[in-house]
């Protein structure tokens, strides 16, 4: 059963918060109040007690952020790659397990929940996610509300926002693609290209605290400022792209990197330090 959560939008100082669709496990639903932006470029710009749900959007004129859960910074995901635990001016991303290839149980057409099987699965982990079927010429993707922790012979329910139209044995290929706003995690530059999805930019200040495990805002379209590695003035095609490698921004044409937003700046004499640049990541 699909809990429905009802709001109206209300604007402040041209600030708008949107509740996310509805998954389970959450915090904060109906909270609309506006976040201060201390929480966003200041000093404390992590909250230790989850007042929003995973995904809640803050739009403001030009810039949109997303509200979400930071991941694990161990085993090379350290928030800072060589400043510690810094979080200033960084690419964020979803986790690196964010996608998990998973094996079907048998169920009826409209069966919902959906069981799959899958071991060491702890409650609404997939919460948030997306489940993806295929066998032949069938294909079909669902919205997870929720899950069950692995039970009996590793049985998992997967609680969806609509049920599947036809039936599913285990000879379907499943894969679930987790939430994209829980664990997030900062690139640790140990690769040029980025091997999972980059969700947003962090334009906070440096910290000696481990956000791991509390909740924060990240950037995912607008004007926001970008320190580039790479010689840039903008006055060509490949000085005009920012793409995301080596866990930054860089300005370059490129087929193998995600692209992350355009400079703004068309043409100068000079290179400037801290440019801004127009994110494209997610509206």
């Amino acid at each position: 059963m699909t809990t429905i959560i009802n709001h109206d939008l209300r604007v402040v100082n041209g600030a708008t918060l949107y509740m996310p669709h509805y998954i389970s496990n959450q915090s904060g639903w109906g909270n609309l109040d506006i976040p201060e932006m201390s929480q966003i470029y200041g000093a404390t710009h992590y909250d230790t007690i989850q007042k929003y749900p995973l995904g809640t959007k803050l739009e403001k004129g030009d810039r949109v952020w997303r509200y979400i859960k930071y991941g694990d910074q161990d085993a090379g995901e350290v928030w800072g790659a060589g400043t510690g635990q810094a979080l200033d001016n960084c690419c964020l991303m979803g986790s690196t397990a964010l996608e998990v290839a998973t094996v079907m149980k048998t169920n009826a057409a409209l069966d919902n929940p959906i069981l799959i099987t899958e071991a060491g699965v702890s409650a609404d982990d997939f919460a948030g996610g997306y489940l993806v079927v295929g066998s032949g010429s069938r294909t079909w993707m669902g919205h997870i509300i929720g899950n069950t922790a692995s039970g009996t012979s590793d049985e998992v329910e997967l609680t969806m926002e609509a049920a599947c139209p036809f039936a599913l044995t285990a000879s379907f290929t499943t894969n679930i693609t987790k939430s994209r706003y829980k664990d997030v995690v900062r690139h640790s530059g140990a690769s040029a290209n980025m091997g999972y999805e980059v969700l947003g930019v962090h334009n906070g200040t440096y910290s000696t605290a481990d956000c791991e495990g509390y909740w924060g805002w990240i950037q995912t379209w607008g004007p926001t400022f970008m320190v580039i590695a790479t010689s840039h003035q903008g006055d060509a095609h490949a000085e005009r792209q920012l793409v995301c490698k080596n866990g930054a921004g860089q300005c370059e044409a490129s087929t193998t990197n995600q692209i992350l937003g355009w400079y703004m700046q068309e043409y100068d004499a000079s290179t400037f330090a801290y440019p801004m640049v127009f994110i494209t990541l997610g509206r």
